[in-house]
């Protein structure tokens, strides 16, 4: 069962609504990249919608004691993971109206994680966090070792990885 189907009535009622009546005002930026707006919160749930434009990524980012699922509304979107144990990339399109789910762990962090626009779109999704989404159990990569391990494991990948890491080539 994914996290979708697990929210109550009332936060599925605010996700269903015209998505061109969905404003560039009524979204501010994200550490990982890309923007947000928040649009439910209890105490079980954070639903938030989710915009990257043209050129925009989500940053390798990894969550504690948190399962993350994208509902993706407009566009398509490559999600790349890397494994925990391996440091190897694994990468996954998704189009509209499909889900990627990021399973956290209750006792360690998730998987590095992090996407991008394969095509000239613009993407819409709803990402829907369990527990809700705390700044505290969110980090993105910034440890140089780390990123060299995961290029190390992945050379043919070095701009992907360098972009999600958000250093430079």
């Amino acid at each position: 069962m994914s996290l979708y189907d697990k929210l109550p009535y009332t936060a599925k009622q605010l996700m269903d609504f015209d998505i061109s009546s969905f404003t560039s005002d009524k979204l501010v930026a994200h550490l990982e990249g890309g923007s947000f707006s928040e649009i439910y919160r209890d105490e079980n749930f954070t639903v938030i919608m989710f915009r990257l434009e043209q050129g925009e990524v989500s940053k390798f980012h990894r969550l504690y004691q948190t399962t993350e699922e994208w509902l993706l509304v407009d566009g398509s979107l490559s999600v790349v993971k890397v494994d925990n144990k391996s440091c190897r990339i694994v990468e996954k399109r998704v189009e509209i109206g499909q889900r990627h789910t990021m399973i956290g762990n209750m006792d360690r962090w998730s998987e590095w994680f992090g996407a991008y626009i394969p095509d000239h779109s613009t993407v819409l999704t709803y990402c829907i966090c369990h527990p809700p989404f705390l700044y505290e159990n969110f980090e993105t990569i910034k440890e140089e070792r780390i990123i060299q391990k995961i290029l190390n494991r992945n050379p043919t990948y070095r701009h992907l990885i360098t972009n999600l890491s958000g250093k430079t080539d």
